[in-house]
């Protein structure tokens, strides 16, 4: 089954991926797989190019890898904070990574080159998750999952 994601590297190549572990690489013009690889990942949910290398988000981790498939880097939350990546946003200019949790209310931001631990942690006010991030010009926007407070 084929989740998310086609991103264009070039006007050659688009890339996409199952939650399987996946990641196919296609021939724009023939809609044609050029070559393909297998992640040992749970569920993975996207993958996005940059910088030579792409970056795959699965539920547990957020693994950059060369094109061939081999492990650059993998983008883990510490032991203590059990939570599962809904979605990844890479911000080359800046050289940030951004990811969100289904089950948590922080914004993760990690520097792309050194991703051992997050540098900078946003949290969402009145929120219980966050399940998508676009950039939009100079902006990131999220859809969030909103707490249901019962008032007594």
């Amino acid at each position: 089954m084929f989740k998310t994601c086609a991103v264009i590297f070039s006007q050659k190549v688009a890339y996409s991926c199952s939650a399987e572990g996946t990641v196919m690489a296609w021939e724009v013009s023939t809609l044609k797989v050029k070559k393909h690889f297998r992640l040992s990942c749970d569920l993975l949910q996207s993958v996005y190019t940059c910088g030579g290398a792409l970056w795959c988000c699965s539920r547990t981790s957020i693994m950059e890898v060369w094109r061939n498939g081999s492990l650059k880097q993998r983008v883990n939350l510490p032991e203590h904070q059990r939570v599962t990546f809904s979605c990844a946003l890479l911000l080359p200019e800046s050289e940030e990574l951004w990811s969100v949790c289904v089950d948590s209310a922080e914004v993760y931001i990690w520097h792309m080159k050194n991703a051992t631990k997050p540098f900078h942690r946003v949290m969402l006010q009145d929120c219980a998750g966050c399940y998508c991030m676009i950039q939009v010009k100079n902006q990131v926007t999220h859809t969030l999952a909103f707490q249901h407070r019962h008032s007594e």
